[in-house]
């Protein structure tokens, strides 16, 4: 963002990228995502804008269509972004700093931008898009976000093989680290990761500079109600279907489901106050444990007052461990879209709604919130812009197909269908 605050953005000096002029026989030996060269984003060709663009499911794609999109996004690790050009992002990068500030916004402003409220849907259907539009760019493939509908049980194996996303569940030897597929520990780095808040932050501690894909069981913090849960079925997806209205004031999780569609997908208020349906997916592929953590210490630090019964209790100078309950790329607020499994996953949200919007009276804007609505905040009206889109209003790539939320009301006028 122009104003950002540059120490949130976290990045490793080292992760920056190698400039040209270095050796090719230096570069090849490097992991594909610190490979020495620079490659020039272009706007997309008319040929790629103009044909319809078919998003196939994952059981449908061939080798070569799984292969075309996990290369893409390893291209697009190592591509220089039209975003955030001062901080050296690459073009994924920028997307996964995107949603980040979405969330960093949210907290700071008091209510939802791109979660828990009316922009849920258009928010990730943009970001779905830039990162659609980014492939067929670098490319020049005629690549489409495939979805995983997560109701079929057998799509489980298919979005979780080496030729795709990678193991399922990662080294629990290594802090679930994922050490198989495109996108394994040493091949594929996390530039962007989580600051948390403090001890309270559960739902970001996940500080790995490598995708994790943690165990459903949960862990010390995360509250019961959050572990063992299943992936949602057929007849969940049916019921949100069933919900005639798009959202409804409070426009936020406090709404109830049954008369928010927005709120019944996104997965608010479930049995007991569990996440459903869109919040279970991220759970579920991130996971939860508790692991030991080191801390080096290079002065004396009381830890604990003496008394007139108990002695003074100190740690350090020098290395000290300590447990702590760690989440999942995916389960993080603030590092899921690092995960291409976010990405898959959104597309099959956005499936869902486009299944929603065709039926009788929820297309467009009659199915979306009405501008000016009593309760609506700023960022979710239909002629709002969509923030933090807006801030970079300014690149070209970003106003293709447009920016506010009418804007993203209509696939057929993005030129995309699902099949």
């Amino acid at each position: 963002m122009k104003h950002e605050n540059q120490a949130e953005v976290n990045l490793n000096s080292r992760r920056k990228f190698i400039k040209t002029g270095i050796a090719g026989a230096a570069a090849a030996s490097m992991p594909l995502t610190m490979a020495a060269r620079e490659e020039t984003a272009t706007t997309p060709g008319k040929s790629l804008q103009t044909t319809l663009r078919k998003r196939k499911s994952v059981m449908a794609l061939t080798d070569q269509e799984k292969a075309d999109f996990t290369n893409g996004i390893l291209q697009l690790k190592r591509t220089p972004s039209p975003f955030f050009k001062n901080n050296m992002l690459s073009y994924y990068d920028s997307l996964v700093r995107i949603h980040q500030l979405a969330v960093i916004q949210s907290r700071k402003q008091g209510y939802g931008v791109g979660h828990k409220c009316p922009s849920l849907l258009t928010f990730h259907r943009k970001l779905v898009l830039l990162l659609e539009d980014a492939l067929r760019t670098v490319t020049q493939k005629d690549i489409t976000i495939p979805y995983w509908d997560w109701t079929n049980p057998d799509s489980v194996s298919i979005v979780f093989a080496d030729d795709f996303m990678g193991c399922q569940i990662g080294d629990d030897s290594d802090n679930y680290a994922v050490t198989s597929g495109p996108f394994k520990k040493g091949d594929y780095e996390l530039n962007l990761i989580t600051v948390p808040d403090g001890d309270g932050d559960y739902l970001n501690f996940c500080p790995f500079h490598f995708l994790t894909r943690g165990p459903g069981d949960g862990n010390s913090v995360l509250p019961d109600m959050m572990a063992n849960l299943p992936l949602p079925t057929q007849t969940d997806v049916d019921n949100a279907m069933a919900v005639s209205v798009y959202d409804a004031a409070p426009f936020n999780p406090l709404v109830a489901k049954e008369g928010s569609f927005r709120n019944y997908l996104g997965g608010w208020k479930g049995p007991m106050g569990a996440p459903t349906l869109h919040n279970v997916v991220h759970s579920w592929t991130g996971g939860s444990w508790d692991s030991s953590s080191y801390r080096f210490y290079p002065v004396k630090v009381v830890t604990k007052a003496a008394t007139d019964t108990t002695p003074e209790e100190s740690i350090g100078p020098g290395w000290a461990s300590s447990a702590r309950s760690y989440v999942g790329t995916m389960q993080a607020l603030q590092t899921s879209a690092n995960d291409p499994v976010f990405f898959i996953h959104h597309a099959n949200v956005d499936r869902i709604w486009a299944e929603w919007q065709a039926k009788d009276g929820n297309s467009g804007r009659d199915g979306y919130v009405k501008q000016g609505a009593a309760g609506l905040e700023t960022g979710w009206g239909p002629d709002d812009d969509i923030p933090p889109f807006a801030e970079h209003s300014d690149v070209p790539e970003m106003m293709i197909n447009g920016i506010k939320n009418s804007s993203m009301l209509d696939i057929s006028a993005l030129n995309y269908e699902y099949v």
